[in-house]
């Protein structure tokens, strides 16, 4: 396995994964590409027990998708780094610029 590991752009906020990804994805909604500043929005599920935020207090913003369900964007508020999406599903959407990892 290996220990994926991530944070902000500012390093203000650190997160470690310590499981496989459950796959990829682009994601071309209009949130997505609000978030990612105009293209479509890569990002890894990642099971959701397996994130956990080791420096730094992240902050959260709720709102609707289209589905109509909450989807909250976890995102540094000193930086306003992308950080992951969570849709309420059994994995968080892990932002794929905000990770790098290293064998355990």
């Amino acid at each position: 396995m290996t220990l994926k590991t991530g944070g902000c752009l500012c390093g203000a906020i650190r997160y470690e994964i310590d499981a496989e990804f459950m796959g990829v994805a682009v994601c071309h909604c209009r949130d997505c590409q609000y978030a990612s500043g105009g293209g479509p929005n890569f990002i890894a599920m990642a099971p959701r027990d397996s994130v956990r935020f080791v420096e730094g207090e992240p902050k959260r913003y709720d709102r609707p998708g289209g589905s109509g369900a909450t989807v909250g964007r976890v995102f540094c508020p000193d930086c306003g780094t992308p950080l992951l999406s969570d849709i309420g599903a059994p994995f968080l959407a892990v932002k794929l610029a905000a990770w790098t990892t290293r064998p355990t």
